[in-house]
């Protein structure tokens, strides 16, 4: 439904799921908001926000670590797609440098137009699969949690509630052990 597209949420991990989004709406499919759920590597979050990444920032270890990345690969491909080539050639020299970057002044908002970024804790995480499993008796992974996480805080923030898809690659029992740890249940 074009006049209420729908929003997508998915884990910032290399940036690949987030482009994806992108690209889709970009040709067309009616997307609203690509809200991206980072965990303790925020960089996605920092850019957006903060208006500023470090390129040389170290990866922290965490209990979802396909998302543990100080510096996604593929937000170049952003750079490139929103600001152009030069843009990205100037932020590829600066990763290759290390150094910190920031997009040009008054493009920012065309970076993150239509996105959104929210850092959930991995403490975080842990409760949200708690709670969901007792309130709904739906058993998230660490990947969903993390994204539905980053959906209520963009919720939080905005005040929207329609509809979201959740975008998420993983089932539950590729994390058995983590997840039925912080449900308190066995495997």
């Amino acid at each position: 439904d074009v006049e209420h597209p729908l929003d997508v949420v998915v884990t910032s991990g290399s940036f690949s799921a987030p482009m994806a989004a992108w690209y889709a709406r970009f040709m067309g499919l009616p997307i609203g908001t690509i809200i991206c759920g980072c965990n303790e590597n925020g960089a996605i979050w920092d850019l957006f926000h903060r208006g500023e990444v470090d390129t040389d920032a170290l990866t922290i270890p965490t209990s979802t670590p396909d998302a543990d990345f100080g510096l996604p690969p593929a937000l170049e491909r952003l750079i490139s797609a929103v600001l152009g080539f030069d843009e990205a050639a100037r932020y590829s020299w600066i990763c290759a440098e290390g150094g910190t970057y920031t997009p040009p002044e008054g493009k920012l908002d065309d970076l993150k137009n239509g996105m959104f970024a929210a850092v959930v804790s991995g403490a975080r995480v842990n409760t949200i699969i708690s709670s969901v499993y007792r309130t709904n008796r739906y058993i998230l992974n660490p990947y969903s949690a993390l994204a539905y996480g980053a959906l209520s805080d963009y919720r939080s923030r905005t005040g929207f509630g329609g509809a979201a898809l959740l975008l998420i690659e993983r089932s539950p029992l590729c994390n058995a052990q983590l997840v039925a740890k912080t449900m308190n249940i066995t495997p």
